[in-house]
């Protein structure tokens, strides 16, 4: 990954017994060691662990587990 590009992230958030689960968008636009500041959509900047994104176009980690799970029913 490098600045400029376009990435991916899974928000999870939980109120009571419900968790929530939501794909987020944004642009790279710094990398610090293992953390990147990410520009959201609204404009508003977000330091995210690095491991948590993934480029625009890859599987997010919700649908990596989705279909983890999926396999392991047959």
């Amino acid at each position: 990954m490098k600045v400029g590009d376009q990435v991916t992230w899974t928000k999870i958030s939980h109120k009571g017994r419900t968790v929530s689960y939501t794909l987020r968008e944004g642009v790279l636009v710094k990398i610090s060691g293992e953390m990147a500041t990410v520009k959201k959509r609204n404009g508003h900047t977000q330091r995210i662990p690095l491991s948590s994104l993934r480029l625009k176009g890859e599987k997010s980690t919700l649908t990596e587990f989705v279909d983890t799970m999926r396999g392991s029913w047959k």
